[in-house]
């Protein structure tokens, strides 16, 4: 699952697809984008995340709505969710319903939610600070 570790960055991907997940971790923050697939895999993800994480905020980038980047919200709730604004403008019935169809093809019991965007990003190149770490958009 882990397909690349090197300081302060994790790559997972997926037996499914090969998509990947990406965890960054900074002193100000954690940041994870595109929370997995299968559910042992954001299970993973997350079990990661509270090693290393220390009291930081933990922020997840979402680079669109599609339900293969959507599946894992469910275990990053208390995240600092950041998405453009199109991903927030989706159709989320549309985009549930596409989870749901997954979840029931592969016989997976997880919750199924869209994420609720804490930080829109309006256009490109905008720039989220938090402390010394710069995140920026483009």
């Amino acid at each position: 699952m882990i397909q690349m570790k090197m300081p302060g960055v994790m790559v997972y991907q997926s037996t499914l697809m090969k998509t990947t997940s990406t965890l960054i971790e900074t002193p100000d923050c954690l940041i994870v984008v595109d929370p997995g697939w299968l559910p042992d895999e954001i299970a993973t993800i997350r079990r990661d995340v509270e090693i290393i994480r220390h009291d930081r905020p933990l922020y997840i980038v979402y680079t669109h709505a599609h339900f293969d980047h959507i599946l894992g919200a469910y275990a990053f709730k208390d995240a600092i969710a950041i998405a453009s604004r199109r991903f927030v403008d989706v159709d989320r019935t549309a985009a549930l319903e596409e989870v749901q169809n997954f979840n029931d093809e592969y016989y997976i019991e997880s919750p199924v939610l869209f994420p609720d965007i804490t930080h829109v990003i309006e256009e490109s190149e905008t720039t989220l600070t938090i402390g010394k770490t710069k995140l920026i958009f483009s």
